[in-house]
């Protein structure tokens, strides 16, 4: 075999054993309590600042479908009041092309 190949399996092998056995020690113990702790203290930072992103987007949502329904609204009234409007001014016209007819 490849002596390089063997060097890198006993490294291997020996780093392996030195990290099973420091996990095995008190100091080991904390390191994993302390990298679980901090893990869960990150997940839960995320799920928080993912839950108020996702209600600060339903609160957009909600603002824009609101102006969007009074906008239109605004909108069919200004053309219900033009169209009046036009609707006057063409009967005003008729009714005074019908005096210069009259007349």
């Amino acid at each position: 075999m490849n002596q390089k190949f063997i060097a890198g399996f006993v490294l291997g092998a020996v780093t392996t054993g030195l990290v099973a056995w420091f996990l095995q020690t008190e100091e080991g113990k904390e390191l994993v309590s302390d990298v679980k702790e901090k893990t869960n203290d990150f997940k839960d930072a995320v799920k928080s600042k993912t839950d108020a992103a996702m209600n600060k987007g339903s609160e957009v949502i909600t603002s824009v479908k609101t102006k969007a329904e009074e906008l239109g609204k605004n909108i069919r009234d200004h053309a219900t009041d033009l169209g009046n409007k036009a609707k006057d001014i063409i009967n005003k016209a008729k009714g005074a092309d019908d005096a210069v007819t009259a007349s």
